[in-house]
């Protein structure tokens, strides 16, 4: 195998990349692939004649979902996982 090269790697966002906030997920892993389903929760609260506020439901929209292979979602998990803990770490020597 040839010694490795220097490769230049060079990161935009494409023309429709967007940020979206969302309130939670589910995930799905098999033998082979895992997918994560983004969600966004909806409270559609009513007022009745008498002025009291209620929610009789929050609707769930999922807003998009992502596919994996099973390597790259475990690794996404792992690293999500370490920089929970360095966040964690840091708060508690008053870093951020």
């Amino acid at each position: 195998m040839p010694e490795e090269e220097n490769i230049r790697i060079v990161a935009e966002k494409a023309p429709d990349y967007r940020v979206i906030t969302i309130d939670g997920a589910y995930t799905w892993l098999n033998a082979q692939a895992g997918s994560i389903d983004f969600f966004c929760d909806v409270i559609e609260p009513e007022v009745d004649g008498e002025g009291n506020l209620s929610i009789p439901e929050v609707k769930r929209v999922f807003l998009f979902q992502i596919r994996m292979t099973r390597q790259f979602y475990e690794s996404l998990a792992g690293y999500m996982a370490l920089n929970q803990k360095n966040v964690e770490e840091a708060e508690k020597k008053g870093e951020m």
